[in-house]
């Protein structure tokens, strides 16, 4: 088999996959779950089903009111999946890394799962323009809802129907941030086809070296492992140890200084993150686990803190407990 047939169906694998699992669990919240069900947790309570649908694109971003801004979404759509998959035809054929066709197969997944929601979902399911996801202020569209009265309501049809989502990350910011305290981490809901868009995203930013520079000299990477180490051991760990001390109490931050530490604490952040993607793009794949590890680790303090401010009603005292009542 030659290498290009071999990426080919590698990478067709990976969007099958995506699409099918992107698929048949939408089709299975549309047939199991009602619009005013409880949450249902998957990891704890931070992580959960929330049944919903959005009108626009990946995260509920939308463009307008009218049929035509939703018809120009679902245009702009399918000449984006053409132009990405044209993209990794030519791609293929230059003899590009696997992973970067990788990486583009999950954006192209991505794009075609939402697309397929907005295309046939209207004819397949039964619509209810009474439910508050069906109602879209401007349409024109009016709707008797009974007791509700009429309510606008959004266009129905071949390429206008609502994309499902599902996922929640149920998670507030610690009270002491400025801007975001208490505000929710990510509030977005979102699906599989939102997530392999963005795992897509993210392998192209993270490995965008091996991916688009030419070779590198034995000396070169050397060198700049050597250095990319040392600021990437700092960037975590002063990151993980600040974002702790400072979001338990253990050091008291004066109002007037809160946003000087929001903003150390953060750059620490993505100096680890960006440090970390160096080291994989030199090391291969296996220092992938390093970028894992510098995403996901500095985040489980903020997990735990929210946890506790929710179960606790108040913030962590200096000596590190949640006060009594």
């Amino acid at each position: 088999m030659s290498p290009f047939k071999r990426k080919l169906l590698i990478v067709g694998a990976v969007v099958f996959a995506v699409l099918l699992i992107d698929q048949i669990l939408k089709i299975w919240i549309k047939n199991t779950f009602n619009y005013y069900d409880e949450p249902v947790p998957i990891a704890g309570n931070w992580f959960r089903l929330v049944y919903i649908e959005n009108q626009g694109m990946a995260f509920g971003t939308t463009f307008g009111s009218s049929m035509w801004a939703k018809l120009g979404l679902s245009v702009f759509r399918i000449a984006a999946i053409c132009a990405i998959g044209y993209y990794w035809w030519k791609q293929a054929k230059k003899g590009v890394k696997t992973g970067l066709l990788i990486a583009i197969g999950f954006i192209f997944a991505g794009a075609t799962g939402n697309l397929i929601d907005s295309m046939f979902y209207d004819f397949i399911f039964d619509y209810d323009g009474c439910i508050a996801f069906n109602h879209l202020e401007g349409s024109g569209v009016w709707t008797d809802c009974g007791w509700l009265g009429k309510q606008e309501t959004r266009h129905t049809g071949f390429l206008l129907g609502n994309v499902v989502d599902m996922f929640q990350i149920n998670l507030t910011w610690p009270e002491w941030m400025p801007w975001v305290g208490s505000e929710e981490v990510f509030p977005a809901i979102w699906n599989i086809a939102d997530g392999s868009i963005t795992v897509g995203v993210v392998m192209i930013i993270l490995r965008q070296r091996a991916f688009f520079a030419g070779n590198v000299t034995s000396e070169e990477m050397q060198r700049e492992l050597a250095s990319m180490r040392k600021v990437g051991l700092f960037g975590g760990v002063g990151m993980i140890v600040l974002y702790t001390v400072l979001a338990a109490g253990l050091v008291t931050v004066p109002v007037e200084h809160a946003f000087k530490a929001f903003v150390v604490t953060l750059a620490l952040y993505l100096i680890s993150v960006y440090v970390t993607s160096r080291l994989a793009n030199l090391l291969g794949r296996s220092a992938l686990l390093w970028v894992l590890l510098a995403i996901v680790i500095p985040v489980l303090p903020l997990i735990a803190l929210s946890r506790l401010e929710r179960q606790g009603g108040n913030n962590i005292t200096s000596a590190g407990e949640v006060p009594s009542e």
